[in-house]
């Protein structure tokens, strides 16, 4: 018997600059931190006689599910289905697999599943001739949890599943042979950002499986490629834009669908400000919220250095200045400061430099 699982576990994060100011957190990062969602695929057998169980198990650190209609803090457990896909994941499929590409699969719920307020373990187990009827269009089994606020908000789980497992076939020529799936490459799901020229890597497992890979219609050369990495350089040919990647492999096609960013060229900016005291005033406040509105999408780092007699004072106007321009969107961009005490008159002056 051949189990493979992956387990989701989301939780949120403090605001990383004392002065930036934390935003409310979505009602969907509400449920995501107080749940712990594990799916597991299960494949015993092969071939027609092979079976196939897709389970989802929820935990809930305030011991708070039900089934009937959620009050106060309880969270129901809406639905757990499977759907059979033509591509990997798509981000809009419904709770009734309505999206292009999909269809739900009929397979009902295990008897011997587990409900508690503090878990829930659910078991679907399809009937492999319904999976290996549609194998050619839509090699990929989705499973998809949804679970219910008291607010009748809808909030979905779920997780790429490697191809449904195929039935014995003959591979170029030679003997008929079993291709297990939990060799089928899969690649984490993530929306990746990057410019012409840059180096992309890829995180996932059975990787090394992959034999070509495609941005879009254009063909990649492969950097590098292990079990668990891929990596390739964005060609300078591709435009701005969002693609598609496409892996190929003997296990079939993985597409993974609007998975890279392809952003333009980042100009660098820079700002020099000058001051009388030992801190920012309205004026440099101002500049610094203008200075930050021109920042668009695709910097990397933010450098803050400030000169003044006093080296603390220095160190205070750096950290000061990136937290006000790292936050929102751009809390993520690496920060350096860099304070010097060699300012020879009285007052201070900061020089901000935005790259690429």
């Amino acid at each position: 018997m051949k189990r493979l699982a992956m387990a989701l576990l989301v939780t949120l994060f403090l605001p990383l600059p004392p002065i930036a100011v934390a935003s409310t957190p979505s009602a969907q990062q509400i449920i995501e931190s107080r749940l712990t969602v594990t799916f597991t695929e299960t494949v015993e057998g092969s071939g027609s006689t092979r079976t196939i169980s897709h389970t989802v198990q929820v935990v809930d650190s305030q011991a708070n599910l039900t089934e009937a209609q959620a009050t106060g803090s309880q969270l129901r457990i809406y639905s757990f289905f499977l759907f059979q896909c033509s591509s990997y994941l798509p981000a809009s499929i419904g709770p009734s697999g309505t999206q292009s590409g999909c269809q739900g699969v009929f397979a009902p719920l295990n008897a011997s599943a587990v409900r508690s307020a503090q878990s829930f373990t659910l078991t679907r187990t399809p009937t492999v001739r319904i999976l290996d009827s549609f194998l050619s269009s839509r090699p990929f089994v989705i499973p998809r949890l949804v679970i219910e606020d008291a607010a009748g908000n809808l909030h979905s789980f779920s997780t790429n599943w490697t191809r449904v497992p195929l039935v014995a076939e003959e591979i170029q020529g030679g003997p008929v042979q079993e291709l297990s799936p939990l060799d089928a490459p899969v690649v984490r799901g993530q929306v990746l950002r990057a410019a012409a020229g840059d180096v992309v890597l890829l995180s996932g497992s059975n990787l090394q499986n992959v034999t070509s890979l495609h941005l879009g219609a254009e063909a990649v050369p492969i950097w590098a490629k292990d079990s668990q990495t891929l990596s390739f350089e964005v060609p300078n040919s591709v435009g701005e834009g969002t693609y598609d990647l496409v892996l190929r492999s003997s296990y079939g096609t993985l597409t993974l669908l609007k998975s890279l960013q392809v952003r333009g060229p980042t100009p660098d900016r820079s700002l020099t400000l000058r001051g009388l005291g030992r801190q920012f005033d309205a004026v440099h406040s101002r500049a610094l919220n203008i200075f930050r509105a021109s920042l668009t999408g695709g910097y990397r780092q933010i450098r803050c250095v400030a000169n003044s007699k006093d080296i603390a004072v220095s160190k205070a106007l750096a950290v000061r200045a990136c937290a006000q321009l790292a936050r929102g969107e751009f809390r993520n961009v690496e920060v350096v400061h860099d304070s010097r005490g060699t300012f020879g008159g009285s007052g201070f002056w900061l020089r901000i430099y935005a790259t690429g």
